[in-house]
């Protein structure tokens, strides 16, 4: 039995890749004087104002002409010198997927599964790359999550202000162009022009007001209050975002690191973006051809306006990025294991020991993933709106026997309410230290199941179903086994995953929903437990729990701390408490890459949602080793 590790977000990703680097030259020296301290926040009685430029970093290429020697300016100050391979432009990253694009367009597509745009756009604001392991190697960027507040750049905003909690004003990036491929009729139609606030405006109120499919639709009440002129453009580099008090977090998160920008012209003219030649954005990759169901194909940018922050060079690196789209798990494995392929992220640990074996030329990261299976109960249904019931579950479910038989030891299973990331060090708290009543909830227990089952009413157990796609049956399938030790009959309802996302985003089950957690960004954002939200599973609506995240949400500005004070002491003591869903192991992932794919080192995010996957710009292919190699 295979140990499948997915995403079921971005439905069952399997793969990703990147892009990077080259420039040449003898003996130059390349300065770029820009502030060196990390972002400051002020009180909210003034304007904050958040530097994002990149800190300095000076690039002199040494007497060796295929290296550079760069002195880069770390988080506390303090400078380092490192001497790096200077990279190549041009080649291809070809990265493998194990599902297509759900589709191209941010306005008809559910959740962020128009996977392109992670080529194709650009955020207003992500992690600093000068930080990752190609420059100062402080953060792993591993975590999605609107990043820690010291490593926060502009990317389409050069920097934000903020007046007061909720309102945020971003100052936009001048000179940034929209893409022009001749070979596209809609990029011939907006021409290259200009990106400016007037477009970023228009693309946040379309997608809030106007576009219920998209996820962002969701923010259009309990963030910007029904009203069209909280989101403007008050010049053309002034975009002004007044949001609900409790919302700071949100805005910089969902529209900061997590929404594209596109120009108004293809929707005036073609109505969407649904169809692919019809794709026009400002990223550093243009979609120049997509094969249904087979591969897409990205190609340089040539008018893209980012450098790197290590080098100082022109992004982007590779001439061309290619999407594979593999669904089958032993073909993915051949596609790599023969340099098809650059990069992968494993759904399967056994896969992992196995490629480890047969190509120890590779190199790879183990890294703690944050989005956990979950099981969702109807916070509303009988019979989960007994909290004994869901104690019952959570007790009945052997997460060690799993962690150990199932995933070989490579998981996390004291991960709730919080994971043990580094991110979350400050609120994380170990099981073992938790008080004696949380501790017994979690700790596995078939007779005091069986006693909480028939406390609630139900002493020979109950009947119910799970609906779940296709890749989280094996692991179900323990589960099912383990809950029939209590009484529990757990029918799994697979769907197809197409019904399984629109399943989930229409909350059409009627008894459960297994899908993935979003455990880290999930503890600021509370949208799990928020009424109405897309990722309110359990359609639960507790006062106390709603009246928690508020505090939580409204407490991120201007002191970030005391948010992190409210989340240990109040938010996770009421989810471990009361028990929403029944969270399952955190698979660890493994990601996997060629040794041509240079500057890489595992990297899966620099930010929140549209930041994933977007970092292959930087990333660069050492074509002479890859002929080498014999690819």
């Amino acid at each position: 039995m295979e140990k499948k590790i997915g995403f079921a977000v971005l439905g069952a990703l399997l793969v990703i890749s990147m892009a990077l680097a080259s420039c040449s030259s003898n003996t130059t020296t390349t300065t770029t004087s820009q502030p060196t301290t990390p972002p400051t926040t002020t009180q909210p009685t003034t304007t904050t104002t958040q530097p994002t430029s990149q800190p300095t970093t000076t690039t002199t290429t040494t007497n060796e002409e295929n290296n550079l020697t760069v002195t880069l300016t770390k988080l506390d100050g303090t400078k380092i010198t490192k001497t790096i391979e200077k990279p190549e432009y041009g080649g291809t990253i070809t990265m493998g997927w194990a599902t297509a694009p759900v589709g191209f367009d941010q306005t008809t597509t559910i959740f962020l599964s128009e996977t392109t745009g992670a080529q194709t756009g650009d955020v207003l604001l992500d992690a600093n790359w000068l930080y990752s392991a190609a420059g100062t190697n402080e953060y792993d960027f591993t975590l999605n999550l609107l990043p820690p507040v010291q490593l926060r750049e502009g990317v389409l905003a050069t920097s934000w202000d903020i007046p007061e909690a909720g309102h945020i004003i971003f100052h936009i990036r001048q000179g940034v162009d929209f893409q022009l491929n001749t070979n596209q009729a809609a990029s011939k139609l907006v021409n290259g022009r200009q990106m400016d606030a007037t477009d970023i405006a228009w693309t946040f109120s379309k997608l809030v007001f106007s576009s219920p499919k998209s996820w962002q639709s969701s923010y259009k009440t309990n963030c910007f209050h029904d009203t069209p002129a909280n989101i403007s453009a008050t010049d053309k580099w002034t975009l002004d975002l007044k949001g609900d008090s409790i919302r700071t977090e949100s805005i910089l998160g969902v529209f900061g690191t997590g929404t594209w920008t596109v120009p108004h012209e293809v929707y005036d003219k073609y109505g969407d973006m649904s169809d692919w030649h019809n794709v026009v954005m400002t990223g550093p990759y243009m979609l120049n051809d997509y094969v249904s169901g087979s591969s897409a194909t990205f190609i340089r940018n040539p008018n893209y306006w980012q450098k790197d922050p290590v080098t100082g060079m022109q992004l982007p690196y590779a001439d061309e990025v290619k999407y594979l789209i593999i669904p089958d798990a032993s073909t993915q494995l051949a596609a790599m294991r023969t340099g098809k392929i650059d990069q992968i992220q494993l759904g399967s640990i056994d896969t992992a020991k196995s490629l480890m074996t047969s190509n120890p030329e590779l190199k790879y990261l183990e890294w703690t993933n944050t989005y956990p299976l979950a099981i969702f109960p109807l916070d509303n249904a009988k019979p989960f709106n007994d909290l004994n019931v869901r104690k019952a579950l959570m007790m009945a479910t052997d997460k060690n026997a799993i962690a150990t038989n199932y995933f070989g030891g490579h998981a996390q299973v004291d991960n709730f309410p919080c994971p043990n990331v580094p991110y979350w060090s400050s609120v994380f708290t170990p099981l073992s230290q938790e008080p004696a009543d949380i501790q017994s909830i979690y700790t596995y227990n078939v007779a005091g199941a069986k006693a909480l089952l028939a406390t609630a009413g139900y002493p020979t157990g109950f009947t119910c179903s799970v609906v779940c796609s296709q890749s989280e049956v094996d692991e179900l399938t323990i589960v099912q086994a383990q809950w029939a030790l209590i009484g529990v009959t757990l029918n799994l309802d697979v769907k197809d995953d197409t019904s399984y996302q629109t399943i989930a985003a229409n909350k059409t089950y009627t008894s459960m929903l297994c899908f993935e957690w979003q455990s880290a960004p999930e503890i600021k954002v509370c949208s799990y437990t928020m009424p109405g939200d897309v990722r309110d599973y359990t359609k639960i609506n507790d006062a106390t729990m709603n009246n928690i995240a508020n505090d939580v949400r409204g407490s991120f500005y201007p002191d970030e701390t005391k948010q992190q004070q409210i989340i240990k002491t109040e938010e996770l003591t009421w989810r471990a408490t009361n028990v929403p869903w029944i969270t399952l192991p955190t698979a660890n992932q493994f990601t996997f890459w060629q040794p041509w794919l240079m500057n890489y080192a595992g990297q899966y995010t620099l930010g929140y949602c549209a930041s994933m996957y977007s970092w292959p710009k930087y990333c660069w292919v050492d074509q002479d080793l890859k002929e080498e190699s014999g690819h």
